[in-house]
């Protein structure tokens, strides 16, 4: 059985920094980490399956996030006004994405990495996101993601929340 977090903004407004969610987390609940208005760097699960609504919503500063290979789903507002965001990786195991998921996150504002003929392709295309495709013709040859910051980890339930681990 996996651990989740609640459906309810548990950390907003709080200083959160960086959020690294180890491999037990299997749920997020809608508006978990919304408001996180400090909040620059996330690490999903690699049991996360799908992203609800409002998860992300006005984490303005986010900057880095790292969407694990088995989502299957980016919900409404998932990445609503995070104009930090300017490029996203979306895995093939994603099927569906809300069409309102990057909402107000122009396209001269993120670029989206995917494969061809895949959710995250049409979706890009629909939004005129500038495409990187990772096959094909114009294969990605490298791509360097930063690690977290992990100077302020800490482990669920402590009440210091700069970090999730």
């Amino acid at each position: 059985i996996g651990l989740g977090i609640p459906a309810e903004p548990l950390f907003r407004s709080a200083s959160l920094s960086s959020v690294i969610l180890p491999d037990s987390v299997v749920n997020l609940g809608t508006y978990a980490f919304s408001d996180c208005h400090n909040l620059t760097d996330v690490k999903l699960s690699a049991g996360l399956v799908s992203l609800p609504e409002n998860v992300f919503r006005y984490c303005i500063k986010l900057s880095s996030v790292s969407l694990p290979e088995g989502l299957r789903a980016i919900g409404a507002n998932a990445f609503y006004q995070d104009n930090s965001l300017a490029a996203v990786l979306i895995p093939r195991s994603v099927t569906s994405i809300d069409d309102n998921a990057f909402l107000y996150i122009e396209p001269s504002q993120l670029t989206v990495y995917c494969y061809h003929d895949t959710a995250a392709d049409t979706f890009a295309q629909a939004k005129s996101y500038p495409i990187i495709y990772l096959d094909g013709d114009n294969q990605l040859q490298g791509l360097t993601i930063e690690p977290v910051n992990t100077d302020y980890e800490i482990n669920l339930g402590l009440a210091d929340r700069k970090s999730v681990v």
